[in-house]
């Protein structure tokens, strides 16, 4: 009897191992053709920047993207004026401080010409007054995660529409 134990666990091992067929395999890359185009235009004096950086693959270890040169990029209006943005730094292009300029009212796109040949164009947006802001006020904030503290604001606005002109994004620069 204490033979048929001690080989049960060994061809039990063998039965439980031998039923995983590990298969590997590569996949082909895929060569990514599109790009993300960031950027914004207001009715605040320039310079504008727009940032251009390749889709995000999901096992990418680049959080941000990499920055993506272009053939030459445009910012437009409605109204007939265009402005080639001049390139600054890899992927960042910028908009002469005395150029296009944001008028409430106007349509804005921006085009982006690639050396390949693609060209990406935005649809027009249309620049629309913001309403008015009641009050601006922060909050300090602690977080503690894993008995490690994290410390920031929480900025809040109150403010009201236009009618009709629900949608709003605020932008907050910290440093």
């Amino acid at each position: 009897m204490p033979l048929r134990r001690i080989l049960f666990f060994p061809v039990l091992w063998l039965v439980i191992d031998g039923c995983i067929d590990r298969i590997n395999f590569s996949t082909p890359p895929v060569p990514l053709t599109e790009i993300v185009i960031e950027g914004a235009i207001t009715n605040a004096p320039g310079p504008y920047t727009v940032k251009l950086s390749n889709v995000i693959k999901s096992d990418a270890t680049l959080p941000l993207g990499v920055p993506v040169n272009a053939n030459r990029v445009f910012l437009a209006d409605d109204a007939g004026t265009t402005e080639e943005l001049t390139l600054v730094s890899a992927g960042v292009y910028q908009s002469s401080p005395s150029g296009i300029r944001g008028t409430i009212g106007r349509s804005y796109h921006v085009r982006v010409e690639m050396d390949n040949g693609n060209i990406f164009e935005s649809v027009p947006d249309k620049m629309t007054p913001v309403g008015r802001i009641d009050s601006l006020y922060y909050e300090w904030e602690e977080i503690v995660r894993s008995d490690k503290a994290d410390y920031g604001y929480r900025i809040y606005v109150d403010s009201h529409t236009v009618p009709g002109e629900e949608y709003l994004r605020w932008k907050f620069v910290g440093t």
